[in-house]
């Protein structure tokens, strides 16, 4: 199998995805405001990304519902993280605003608790860095005051400009629309990792699948196989260093005991730069990388 996939016509190819992430009050001042700039900003991303765009957020009442909401009418798949199982979160909300959240959840497509905790804050806390951590962009329904208990808005902000994501700070009370971390942007669009993995050769791949499912199950199985096929060749030449590593180790071992030892010498030294040369010549680090 060749090292480098360029040129291949690889059918089988997973599309480039952006995954936009939620944190906001629970209280919003004036919900049909931030709904409307909430919308207009997640049909900017969808028309500006090639690929996949997918929301994440937890389902409490107020920002959580209206970025749900957005996503759904927009039909954006929307993956919920509740920070507690639903009998308990349920406890969080009124009859009125726990519809919403039902019906939220009836159209999300998958929903994972999140909270390992039995201390409920503790719970909003785990809920809200994992929605950091599975988002590449993150959109904060924010007032820009201190949180006002753990696992707070302002919390989840100041934990994302740490980790670098970029961040659209929708200004909760005027509607106002900033960037944090704008520079991080400009490597969300892109994963040479993922175009080196589409490219490789369809290798036990009959055609292209007719469903995202499908597709997914069809791209492990394509770089299953390659994996398989390129196993034995990496191990056999990653143990090329290893033995000129050996040889020179033990010709300097050995060569103060030969009377004349110079010249022995200079073929350890020889196979020592020969062992520290041949990965970057053999370009291992590439090889190992698939």
């Amino acid at each position: 199998m060749p090292l480098d996939s360029k040129g291949t016509n690889s059918v089988v190819r997973l599309p480039e995805v952006l995954a936009i992430g939620f944190t906001g009050h629970r209280k919003v001042p004036d919900e049909a405001k931030s709904r409307q700039v909430i919308c207009d900003f997640l049909a900017r991303q969808m028309e500006s990304h090639i690929g996949i765009v997918y929301g994440i957020s937890s389902a409490a009442s107020g920002g959580d519902q209206l970025f749900a909401e957005s996503c759904l009418e927009l039909n954006i798949p929307l993956r919920i993280l509740l920070p507690r199982p639903a009998e308990q979160f349920r406890t969080d909300f009124d009859d009125t605003s726990w519809q919403r959240t039902l019906r939220i959840m009836e159209n999300a497509i998958s929903i994972e608790v999140t909270g390992r905790h039995e201390s409920r804050n503790e719970q909003y806390y785990d809920c809200g860095i994992q929605t950091v951590a599975e988002s590449q962009l993150l959109v904060a329904l924010w007032d820009g005051q201190p949180s006002r208990g753990k696992g707070g808005t302002q919390e989840m902000v100041s934990y994302s400009r740490k980790t670098g994501h970029p961040i659209a700070w929708i200004h909760s009370e005027t509607g106002e629309l900033q960037w944090l971390n704008k520079d991080a942007l400009e490597h969300i669009d892109s994963s040479s990792e993922l175009e080196f993995l589409n490219q490789l050769p369809d290798v036990g791949v009959a055609s292209p699948a007719a469903s995202y499912r499908d597709l997914a199950q069809a791209w492990l199985d394509k770089t299953n196989e390659n994996a398989n096929s390129f196993a034995p060749q990496a191990r056999r030449v990653a143990s090329i260093p290893i033995v000129y590593t050996a040889a020179a180790a033990v010709m300097s071992g050995v060569a103060p005991e030969i009377p004349g030892a110079a010249p022995w010498l200079a073929i350890s030294a020889a196979l020592g730069v020969v062992a520290l040369a041949l990965p970057a010549a053999l370009r291992l680090h590439v090889r190992q990388a698939l």
